[in-house]
Parts: structure tokens; sequence; C-alpha cells
């Protein structure tokens, strides 16, 4: 994988990121399709993809697990709150994806785990626009992306 400079600074260091990063065109007019159904694309094709990027990127189950954990917790919260009162909860989940690659070893893991916050970054945009977003696309595709990770490296 290629990297380029992003111009983003952190703490005064350049931000490396990859020049794209493979399943942009997926997501680029959101989870729905034309007619307002979730695109068979992110719950089969793109998330067998992903699953296998992830793996192979060296992002364990258990880290998978974690952050779709989280946004099971925040969903579940919809029955008490409104959306609008949890969207702070899914942004949350960019911070602690940067944590996890911040704590990389060296700069070959750390690079690994770029792919990981990409999605999560990418994901929490789009699932931030509104409750449909966030319970009837981000959540069934992540949901996708962990059962195909599971068949993928079912001993990791």
């Amino acid at each position: 994988m290629q990297y380029q400079q992003k111009g983003q600074h952190l703490y005064g260091r350049e931000q490396q990121r990859p020049a794209s990063f493979p399943w942009d065109t997926v997501y680029r007019t959101g989870y729905f399709d034309d007619s307002g159904n979730i695109k068979c694309e992110l719950l089969v094709e793109s998330a067998n993809r992903i699953a296998r990027e992830l793996g192979d990127s060296g992002v364990t189950f258990t880290q998978l697990r974690r952050f779709f954990g989280q946004v099971r917790c925040i969903e579940r919260e919809l029955g008490q709150k409104e959306f609008p009162q949890l969207v702070p909860q899914i942004q949350s989940l960019e911070p602690m994806v940067a944590n996890y690659v911040g704590r990389a070893k060296n700069q070959a893991e750390r690079a690994q785990r770029e792919i990981f916050k990409q999605f999560i970054d990418h994901n929490v945009r789009l699932a931030a626009r509104d409750e449909r977003s966030f319970r009837k696309g981000f959540i069934p595709h992540f949901e996708s992306v962990v059962a195909y990770y599971k068949y993928n490296f079912p001993n990791k």
C-alpha cells in the first residue's frame, strides 16, 4: 500500500494515509440505493473484502468485536434518548480507533492499523447523519464485516 502525506497535523507530525482506501467508492452515495434500501454490496461483497483487509492488516477479532460492542451499546440507548443526543457517542469511535492506532509498537504496525481507522472514521461520518443511517446502514454493514471476518479468519 502506498502512502502519501495528508497535510493534517497531529501534535506537530504529519499524518500518513493510504492514497485511497479500497472501499471508498462503495460509500460514495451513502449506505442506501435509489429506492432507499441498504446497498446489498455493503452486506456481502464489500463487507467480505473489508473483513479480509482488516484481517490481513493484523486487526484482531477481539478489537473488531470491541468496537462493534460499542456500537451495540449506542444502539441500545436509542430507546431512552433521541438520536442527536447519541451523535457524540458515535463520533467518539473516531478517537477510540485513533488511540488503537497510536498504541502500535512501530511504524509498520501503525500503518497496518490505519486501515481499521479509515473504516471506522468513514462509517462514523455516514452513521452520524441520522438515525436511519446509523440503525439501518452502519449497524448491518458493520455486523456483516464482523461475520465475514470470523468466516475468513476463524482462528484469529
